[in-house]
């Protein structure tokens, strides 16, 4: 990749600007271009080139002769008829609506306004300030961009080049020069090209859609933080005029977004306005002002969503010139920029072929068969105790099995029958394959498997394992009907034995009925307290509660969810309860409390953080978690038509509901969870983050891969219940391998992998 770069950029530096009415220190400073280029001329890849000087006419292609004159002369004329040396503050401003071209014609240019006429005609706020080298800074950028969009022209390169601008003939917002516009306009006067400008600085490059407003080429296409600056422009509204309509797309964000957010947005632009677009040419207009910790932005992206962010913008296959603009934390806006750019070359498209891929093929029996000989199972180990003293272990596996009844051949396209291959989609291929990865490859101490089919569990599944020493309950999800799926905890029964077990059925739980707005949605969650018989771990863990769940699947119910959880731990309240006075069980209050389970939930969403962390959530963190009605399914499901029908004649009287506020505090006086996988990529750095939604820290970015991928699948415990005090204490010792992606793409089920979910298992250690 290409790095457009001036050193003339220093040049712009003002020492101050109005930020609240007060004067502090200047943000836009030379010191993060220098950031930027170190971090780039750390890694291999980047060649780092000069700008060539293509003169005025490109950039008066953008900007009108009368503001360039005034930038290259302003600094001068002010100092010399007495401003401040500082810089160019204007004292007052000619407001006018510049996202309207024609709204200005009202005010006239003043050729000789006085100390303040001009800078106020010129300028919309106070951070334009123009210093002693801004000009020469802005046009070295100007030339900067012009170079890279001939090397683009030439050699359909990737550019990444410096200096943030951005406006018509007004500066502000520390722009003075519009590179993106410019580099744009020249492209499509130079060739003809299509050109798509994304910008994806914090801030909304109202410039950008003032030049390009009553135009068809280019597309403008921007995310952006809202309510914030600019103030007045970015709403979703604003969609061109003439033959510009339909050509002006704003993405407007809420303050606060996070990673999952923004990348659905961004992947939601991409595949859609811009794919259906097509452009010859791509212009990003980079601000990794998006930084959780950024001075001026006030999103809550971490640095690995940049990544994430290229590889999305790479896969439209296109030459891609990107101009850097904010980005204000000076000790991360090198690691971002680069890993945005990192993440873009990993993933890029080849564009030289107009030969369309072939579809990728589902590996081969016999490939999948050497993954099984060579690389599987794997224990990963993340706490160095192994060999160094004598300790119990016990090892608790998770997993959706994906239920027979509900698979159908449409759900899984890239799942295509070959003449003489056994089909991943059948009972009779997937069923051994279940046992096998149970019994043989992974044998836990305890499994909890969800959408377990009822069929395929009392003919196929429980009587080899069985035979393989597993004791197990079976809790169905209607059990009026023959057909269907549910639950099942297995435990080996050399080591614990069942001595109490409930099955908890949400909807009919008298704590909180279904209303008219939260549905009945058949999920059902299941507790089994197993009583350890292993003399070697009995005297560390007498025994141990257990729950298994499958929540409620719609993305939008988050309500439901905290709703089935709150549900579920308090009928474990009861279940030491009622364990503890019975004879022989008066300490159970000291049994650790593990639960597994498909949360459908991932690592960004709210649920997660209720669970796992004590800290205050905030008000937007609150509000995802309130109810909204269900008024149509968004997925093929089989059980879709029951659920909007049984939706369509709830009663409404109990429409009286526990607030989320309620229902957070609850769950959390139950005490906090840890996820098993919660320290995941620190044992295994070379885990992609391929997930659908967005990318986290900690946990794996998949356990489910189909036509979406991402995390849903947890294993969390804690010590003991809040009130109680434990004997042992639990600790996490290995964690099962995610496997590579190779061996799963284009998605599950395959000849080795059974089901769209993954298992995933923790060895406990009992200190």
């Amino acid at each position: 990749m290409k790095v457009v770069h001036s050193p003339r950029h220093s040049a712009h530096a003002p020492p101050l600007e109005f930020e609240l009415g007060r004067l502090v220190p200047f943000k836009e400073t030379p010191s993060r271009v220098d950031a930027i280029l170190r971090a780039l001329q750390s890694l291999p890849g980047f060649d780092v080139i000069p700008g060539v000087d293509h003169g005025k006419g490109p950039v008066e292609r953008i900007h009108s002769r009368e503001y360039l004159e005034y930038l290259s002369t302003a600094y001068q004329t002010w100092v010399d008829r007495g401003g401040n040396p500082d810089g160019v503050f204007p004292d007052v401003f000619a407001v006018r609506e510049f996202a309207n071209p024609h709204s200005k014609k009202s005010i006239a240019f003043p050729r000789d306004g006085g100390l303040g006429g001009q800078p106020g005609y010129f300028c919309f706020d106070m951070t334009g300030v123009i210093a002693p080298g801004t000009y020469v800074a802005a046009y070295e950028a100007a030339q900067v961009a012009l170079t890279a969009a001939d090397i683009i022209l030439t050699d359909s390169a990737c550019i990444q080049m410096f200096l943030k601008v951005e406006n018509k003939d007004l500066c502000g917002g520390y722009c003075f020069l519009n590179n993106a516009a410019i580099a744009a306009q020249y492209l499509i006067d130079r060739s003809g090209a299509k050109v798509c400008i994304l910008d994806i600085d914090y801030h909304h490059g109202n410039g950008t859609q003032a030049i390009f407003y009553d135009k068809e080429n280019p597309l403008y296409v921007s995310l952006h933080g809202t309510p914030d600056y600019p103030m007045y422009w970015g709403s979703g509204d604003e969609s061109g005029e003439g033959k510009g309509l339909g050509f002006n797309i704003n993405v407007p964000l809420p303050v606060g977004t996070r990673d999952g957010e923004y990348l659905t947005a961004l992947r939601g632009v991409v595949e859609g306005v811009i794919s259906r677009f097509d452009a010859d040419v791509v212009v990003v207009s980079v601000g990794v002002d998006t930084f959780k910790d950024d001075v001026v932005g006030n999103f809550l992206l971490t640095s690995e969503c940049f990544s994430e962010m290229g590889r999305i913008i790479s896969l439209l296959g296109k030459p891609t010139l990107f101009v850097m603009e904010g980005g204000y934390d000076i000790a991360t806006v090198g690691t971002n920029v680069a890993n945005l750019l990192r993440g873009f070359e990993q993933m890029r498209v080849v564009t030289d072929s107009e030969t369309p891929k072939p579809p990728r093929l589902q590996p081969t029996a016999e490939q999948l068969r050497a993954l099984t000989d060579i690389a599987e199972p794997e224990l990963l180990e993340l706490r160095d105790v192994y060999g160094s003293q004598a300790i119990a272990k016990v090892k608790v596996l998770s997993w959706n099995i994906l239920a027979q009844c509900l698979i159908r051949s449409d759900q899984f396209p890239y799942v295509t029958a070959v003449p003489g291959v056994p089909s991943p989609l059948s009972v009779k291929t997937r069923s051994p394959l279940i046992v096998r990865a149970i019994a043989q490859t992974h044998m836990p101490h305890i499994a909890l498997l969800q959408e377990v089919d009822a069929s395929q569990w009392a003919h196929r599944l429980l009587p080899p394992l069985r035979d393989a020493g597993y004791d197990s309950r079976y809790f169905k999800k209607d059990p009026e009907k023959s057909v269907g799926h549910g639950l099942a905890v297995l435990w080996q029964e050399s080591m614990f034995e069942c001595v109490l077990e409930r099955v908890v059925r949400f909807d009919n739980n008298p704590l909180v009925h279904p209303t008219s707005i939260t549905p009945h949605t058949f999920n059902i969650g299941c507790l089994v307290a197993l009583k350890c018989v292993d003399k070697n771990l009995s005297a560390r863990l007498p025994g141990l509660i257990v729950s298994n769940h499958h929540l409620f699947w719609w993305v939008k119910a988050k309500y439901e969810k905290l709703r089935q959880i709150y549900i579920l731990l308090e009928e474990v309240k009861k279940v030491y309860a009622e364990l503890s006075v019975i004879s022989g069980f008066e300490d159970c209050k000291t049994w650790p409390h593990v639960m597994g389970g498909d949360f459908n939930t991932t690592p960004l969403d709210t649920l997660y953080r209720v669970l796992t962390s004590s800290s205050a959530l905030t008000e937007d963190e609150i509000s995802t978690l309130n109810p909204v009605p269900m008024t149509k399914p968004s997925r093929s499901n089989p059980e879709d038509t029951k659920l909007c029908e049984v939706q369509q004649n709830l009663p409404t009287a109990n429409d009286v509901m526990l607030t989320p506020t309620f229902l957070v505090d609850s769950v959390r006086r139950n005490g906090i969870f840890k996820s098993a996988y919660a320290r995941y990529r620190d044992i295994d750095i070379m885990h992609p983050n391929i997930s659908s939604s967005g990318t986290w820290d900690g946990e794996p970015s998949f356990t489910k891969i189909d036509e979406w991928r991402g995390t849903l699948d947890y294993i969390m415990f804690r010590e003991c219940p809040a009130d109680g005090n434990n004997v042992g204490k639990l600790d996490v010792g290995r964690l099962l391998k995610i496997p590579d992606p190779e061996w799963l793409e284009p998605g599950l089920p395959n000849l080795r992998f059974p089901s769209d979910h993954l298992p995933i298992m923790a060895e406990f250690i009992v200190v």
